[in-house]
Parts: structure tokens; sequence; C-alpha cells
């Protein structure tokens, strides 16, 4: 054997391994397509037993949201009257507001007249006095029905 030979005899040996490692790793290639050939297959029936509750999802938030509506139209009328009302109580609050700015107006006059001529004391004054004549009538009245 000479030179020429021994070297193909190694390039074949080598050769072979190359093929033996090769072969391996395509075995493991087929290994994960088949796996993968497997879930793509199983994969229509997922999407359409996951479609199925989807619409089983929404049939039942629809019918949820049908049955709110049901009960808010129940309640409308008792808003509308509820916001009739509050419509009234401003424009009735509004009336008696210019209703008093308009006393007010006419106040005005009293005020000037009190605060040229220094009455504010004198009327402050008359108040007190009524208002401790009062409280002792009151007192006065309480203690003669304790007494009978």
């Amino acid at each position: 054997m000479n030179i020429a030979g021994i070297i193909v005899l190694i390039v074949g040996i080598v050769f072979a391994i190359l093929v033996l490692v090769l072969m391996k790793v395509l075995l493991n290639v087929a290994s994960t397509l088949k796996g993968i050939n497997e879930t793509v297959n199983k994969l229509p029936e997922q999407v359409e037993q996951g479609g199925a509750q989807v619409n089983d999802m929404f049939s039942k938030a629809n019918s949820a949201l049908t049955e709110v509506n049901k009960q808010i139209a129940s309640y409308a009328p008792i808003v509308y009257i509820v916001a009739n009302a509050g419509e009234r109580a401003r424009n009735e609050s509004s009336s008696l507001v210019d209703m008093t700015m308009s006393l007010k107006g006419g106040s005005a006059q009293g005020t000037d007249v009190e605060g040229r001529n220094n009455l504010g004391t004198v009327y402050e004054s008359a108040l007190a006095g009524y208002y401790l004549f009062q409280k002792r009538n009151a007192v006065k009245a309480g203690l003669a029905n304790t007494a009978e």
C-alpha cells in the first residue's frame, strides 16, 4: 500500500465518521419536524374549540348587556322625573336669588342711613336687650311651670 492508498483510506474513515455524525443530527431534525407536524395537525381542532368558547363568551356578554339595558330602561322614567324636579328647584332658587338681590338693593338705603348716623351700636344694644328680656320671661315661665 502506498501513500495514496493510505490517504484514501483515511479520507474514507473520516467521511464515514462525518456521515455518522450528520446522520445523528438529521435524525434529531426529523424528530423535531415530526413533533411540529403533530402540533400543526392538532392546531385546527384547537382553534375551532377556542373559537367556540369565544363565541359562547360573546353570546353570554351580549345577553348580559341586553339585561342591563332592559333594567336601565326601566329606571329611565325615574331619572327623567328627578331631572325635572332638579330643574324646577334650580328655577325656584334662581327666582329666590333674584328676589333677595332686589331686596338687598332696597336695604342699601337703610344701611347708608345707619352708617351716616352711627346707629349700628344702638340697634345692636336694642336687639341684645330684647333678647335678654325674652330669655328672662322664658326662664320665669319655666320656673312657674315647675312650681305647680
